[in-house]
């Protein structure tokens, strides 16, 4: 990957929704994002399991162009995405649903998504490859990142049945953050 610009730092509120950016995965994937700036540009950004909105609002920041959607199955979650984009300015440009996955109608009109992030877990991310295949748009990249070390393989699997392979790894400690194109 290019090395990334720099980034800025976000003030915003984590409330009882997941991303306050200091887990390994969350830092991996803000890596991976900052390293696709300039190497891609997304016209569309999909964001599942979005938690706080952090990774919607760093994707902002790169390509403030294009359009994000940010989901979670928690309404929580999507009502702090929300707060959290209105805060920094993009209450019009990040547009936050509650989904389970990516299971909503929105998610699928505004498809195909040259970035797909999705800060979760391993087993729900397999399960979802499918649908991540199928909302990527072709050179575009997936940044899959909350996977445990002994995982990893296992994801890489469930991707290359859609033909998407392993860009780059990220490690940090037994964490892996994977960018698939």
């Amino acid at each position: 990957m290019a090395n990334s610009p720099e980034f800025q730092a976000l003030e915003f509120q984590a409330g009882a929704a997941f991303g306050t950016g200091q887990h390994p995965s969350t830092i991996g994937a803000l890596q991976a994002i900052g390293g696709l700036a300039g190497v891609i540009e997304p016209a569309a950004i999909l964001d599942i399991g979005c938690g706080s909105g952090l990774l919607s609002l760093a994707a902002a920041h790169y390509w403030p162009g294009a359009r994000i959607v940010a989901s979670d199955i928690m309404q929580e979650a999507v009502e702090t995405t929300r707060l959290n984009a209105e805060q920094a300015g993009l209450g019009g440009h990040i547009h936050a649903v509650r989904a389970d996955g990516a299971q909503h109608a929105e998610i699928g009109t505004r498809a195909p998504y040259g970035l797909i992030l999705c800060n979760i877990f391993a087993e729900p991310i397999i399960g979802m490859a499918d649908d991540i295949a199928r909302l990527h748009a072709p050179g575009g990249a997936i940044v899959l990142s909350g996977i445990l070390a002994w995982r990893q393989w296992q994801v890489e699997e469930a991707f290359a049945l859609y033909g998407l392979k392993k860009v780059e790894v990220i490690e940090l400690g037994e964490w892996r953050t994977l960018i698939l194109g």
